[in-house]
This record gives structure tokens, sequence and C-alpha cells, in this order.
């Protein structure tokens, strides 16, 4: 996929896909959870980071496991 057909997201579209708060996502972004592209104070999100995210939170850690 190019980086032209890339959809980028908002803080807030984010927010909707993941059904919480701007503010949340700002945590998430804050402690690396979820990696934003940066111009300046434009922070854009890629769906693909959003749904790797996501999937990350399905998915038992090892820890939780032992």
């Amino acid at each position: 996929m190019k980086l032209s057909d890339e959809k980028f997201l908002t803080t807030g579209e984010v927010a909707a896909v993941m059904r919480c708060s701007e503010r949340t996502v700002q945590n998430r972004v804050k402690n690396g959870d979820i990696v934003p592209l940066r111009n300046g104070r434009l922070v854009l999100f890629t769906m693909e980071s959003i749904l790797e995210f996501l999937q990350q939170c399905k998915t038992p850690s090892r820890q939780a496991l032992n």
C-alpha cells in the first residue's frame, strides 16, 4: 500500500474507533502504546497502527499466563 493510499485518523477519530476519550488516546501515545505520526503539533494515526494496538490488547500477555 502506498502512503498516498493510507487513511490518517485524528485523535478524535481514534477515540471513536476505540470507544474511549481523546485523553485516553493521548495517554496511550504518551506511554508508547500507540505510535502516532507527528508533524509539528499535528498528530495523526494510521488505521493499521490502531488495529495493531487493539490486537495486542486482545492477546493475553505472557506474564498473565504464568
